[in-house]
């Protein structure tokens, strides 16, 4: 088994990570319940250190707990999607079908953002802009 040091030269860890598990970790499994969030991303994301179907159920994880924060159907829809599929319960096209629909949910908040800012703006700066802050 790869040490941490080993592992951390192999995948570039920064100097801040690196030093952090060498000081608070034996071993790599060490890692995986004492990192922070982040650095387990990270970790979980070099090559062969999870298979295809952990690392799909490890993002269903990651978005699970953020799905409250989704006002669109559509990205929860493919959350669902994308844990049947990591379980092989959902086809490649399923998939892809859940993820543009995700995609253009995203985009519609996006827009939806950009519009609501450029009202704020043109309600509360634009006006002070034209009269020199009068």
């Amino acid at each position: 088994m790869m040490s941490i040091a080993e592992f951390c030269e192999l995948h570039y860890a920064c100097k801040e990570g690196r030093e952090w598990a060498l000081a608070n970790c034996k071993a790599m499994a060490d890692v995986w319940v004492t990192a922070c969030p982040g650095w387990l991303v990270w970790v979980a994301t070099r090559p062969d250190v999870l298979d295809d179907r952990t690392l799909r159920l490890f993002g269903v994880f990651c978005a699970r707990s953020v799905e409250h924060l989704m006002t669109d159907q559509r990205s929860r829809d493919a959350i669902d999607v994308a844990e049947r599929f990591a379980k092989g319960e959902a086809t490649a096209e399923e998939l892809s079908a859940a993820w543009s629909a995700a995609r253009a949910a995203s985009d519609a908040a996006w827009d939806a953002a950009w519009d609501l800012q450029a009202t704020w703006l043109r309600e509360n700066c634009l006006p002070n802009f034209l009269t020199g802050g009068e």
